[in-house]
């Protein structure tokens, strides 16, 4: 989803968020492991990702305050 494609808040109607489509995998902080979302890049993301990291995909994890934006490349 390109972030032009996500609604502005007035247009949520009392939701508290909203969704997308496509492969996302993600889990909630359990004990000392931290939240993550996990996308693989494939034809459900935006071009701009494909083009810039073909195959891969791309995971993030929160940690406290931080989030950490990690790659794992294609399969060569």
């Amino acid at each position: 989803m390109l972030s032009s494609d996500m609604p502005e808040e007035e247009e949520l109607d009392g939701q508290t968020g909203s969704s997308t489509s496509g492969s996302i995998y993600s889990a909630c902080r359990i004990a000392d492991f931290p939240a993550t979302i996990t996308i693989p890049v494939d034809s459900s993301v935006p071009p701009e990702l494909r083009t810039r990291f073909p195959g891969g995909a791309l995971q993030f994890v929160k940690d406290g305050e931080r989030i950490a934006v990690l790659l794992a490349e294609a399969e060569r």
